[in-house]
């Protein structure tokens, strides 16, 4: 099955915002087994970058991050004269965008998401409590994921897409 993705133009500060969404709606999923490689702030009153890496098996957040990277770069690349008043070729895109997925380890490979203390969703496995846990760095948990944006420097030497973490769900004998 081939999904359709779209991008819908807004600008915020300078930066080019283009709205993500596909044929069935957003750009998400979930049931993502990974390692949280970073730890939380659970004070923070403003969105916080967090890397989490593949924990092996299936894993949809690696499998639509993987697809995304790749539809973005050949997007941009065909729409680069509307996107950066400018034709680029391939190997322009690619040096300026900023890639999901971190295949600097090709085994275990990491994306940066970014994680709003604010809305994100705990859930605990068999109890389903949905407090805050103590989740220290490289838990293994679960999560739920949205593509949201597209994004663009106002400088257009860096684009690349925003991943956000909506829920993560945990269980509760590993904290």
């Amino acid at each position: 099955m081939t999904t359709t993705w779209q991008l819908e133009s807004t600008s915020v500060d300078g930066v080019k915002l283009f709205a993500l969404s596909s044929s069935t709606g957003r750009v998400c999923g979930g049931d993502s087994d990974c390692i949280l490689e970073s730890q939380l702030d659970f004070g923070a009153k403003a969105p916080q970058l967090v890397q989490v890496t593949y924990f092996g098996g299936h894993c949809p957040l690696y499998d639509t991050c993987y697809d995304a990277d790749k539809w973005a770069l050949e997007y941009l690349q065909a729409h680069s004269l509307r996107l950066f008043q400018r034709q680029l070729d391939p190997a322009q895109v690619k040096a300026i965008y900023r890639p999901l997925v971190d295949t600097t380890e090709p085994k275990l490979p990491s994306m940066l998401a970014w994680i709003d203390m604010r809305t994100l969703a705990f859930y605990e496995f068999f109890s389903g409590k949905t407090g805050r846990p103590d989740l220290g760095r490289e838990s293994v948990v679960t999560i739920s994921f949205e593509i949201s944006h597209l994004w663009i420097a106002d400088t257009e030497d860096a684009c690349g897409l925003k991943i956000d973490i909506v829920e993560i769900a945990y269980d509760g004998d590993d904290v």
